[in-house]
């Protein structure tokens, strides 16, 4: 290898520092110490530089980090609780995220797929009370969906409940077309709460959606409204652009779509929830007097009580199918899928 020789050893040997000369020349022993100063500098330096260094960065911080940091991160979340429901991500919990959603749980009727068995709300109504009120008794009626046969669940006392709807199947909210209010109800044990008068007309239907949003239909103003699920207050969304008799509501879960009954007309129509209008029409030919309307995602059809019968609606025809009286009781005109009481 050759031997550097240090600057200041080449200075003191050309007699001193080498001075620019004025004009913009150069020394002629200036040209001799660059040929030795570069070639060494350049040579050595480079060299070692790029070799050492190259390739030992490349080669240790790329494989280290890619292999390390997603293996462990996979695995874990794969095994680990991370919402603490009992199930994990490779025990087929869908959501891990989410408490309420993994195998075996109840499916609501939301919009999403709680049970994590691949399908939407289709099992949401399996094991779940259709519920009715008796006016003005207030008798709570279980129905079966295959007779219309009614069995007694509890009595709240005299009162007109027109529309009812469960909301995240944990609250049962109706509305009183007596004081024109929100009313929250058990129904197991017949107990009843007033929430507000919301002083926004009647609304013969309710509804609560997978928006998280609470759903009235005013017959008095043609109107869609918005109750505020803490204080009971109704919202204005929009006007219904047809006029509505005694009505009813229901919520397709598997589509997002809420739905209005309409016994003057017996029209079935799809509302939109943004503005208020009116987006599918459906003529069927039940006989509604009052009307109570559900949706069924176990079948895909509406349910519908009017005074003392029930029926069925294809949603698509509006082709029915009555199931049954419900012998004893009269009036009545709500309708809903409750959880079943312990």
């Amino acid at each position: 290898m050759r031997r550097s020789i240090p600057l200041a050893v080449l200075l003191l040997a050309c007699g001193g520092k080498a001075t620019p000369d004025p004009e913009g020349g150069e020394p002629s022993d200036r040209e001799d110490m660059d040929v030795d100063v570069d070639t060494d500098t350049d040579t050595d330096t480079d060299t070692d530089a790029d070799t050492d260094t190259d390739t030992d960065a490349d080669t240790d911080t790329d494989t280290d980090t890619d292999t390390d940091t997603d293996t462990d991160t996979d695995t874990g979340a794969a095994i680990r609780d991370l919402d603490g429901d009992g199930y994990t991500i490779s025990d087929g919990d869908c959501d891990d995220e989410d408490p309420a959603v993994h195998p075996g749980v109840t499916d609501l009727c939301n919009g999403q797929d709680d049970d994590c068995d691949g399908s939407i709300d289709e099992d949401a109504s399996v094991g779940m009370m259709l519920l009715t009120i008796e006016n003005p008794t207030g008798l709570v009626l279980s129905l079966d969906t295959s007779t219309g046969t009614p069995t007694v669940i509890s009595e709240l006392g005299d009162g007109v409940d027109n529309s009812m709807t469960v909301v995240d199947g944990t609250r049962t909210i109706a509305h009183s077309h007596g004081t024109r209010s929100l009313q929250e109800l058990d129904v197991c044990t017949g107990e009843r709460t007033v929430m507000a008068d919301h002083g926004s007309g009647n609304s013969c239907g309710l509804v609560w959606a997978s928006d998280g949003d609470l759903y009235g239909l005013d017959n008095e103003g043609d109107q869609l409204l918005r109750f505020d699920l803490e204080s009971g207050a109704a919202e204005v969304i929009g006007g219904i652009d047809r006029g509505v008799g005694n009505c009813g509501m229901a919520y397709d879960c598997v589509t997002d779509t809420l739905w209005g009954a309409d016994a003057g007309t017996r029209e079935l129509f799809s509302i939109d929830a943004v503005t208020g209008l009116t987006l599918e029409t459906v003529r069927t030919d039940v006989p509604f007097g009052a009307v109570g309307l559900a949706y069924d995602p176990a079948n895909g059809m509406f349910l519908a009580v009017t005074g003392s019968e029930l029926f069925s609606i294809h949603p698509s025809t509006g082709e029915s199918a009555a199931i049954g009286r419900v012998e004893g009781h009269e009036h009545l005109s709500s309708l809903t899928f409750h959880p079943t009481c312990d």
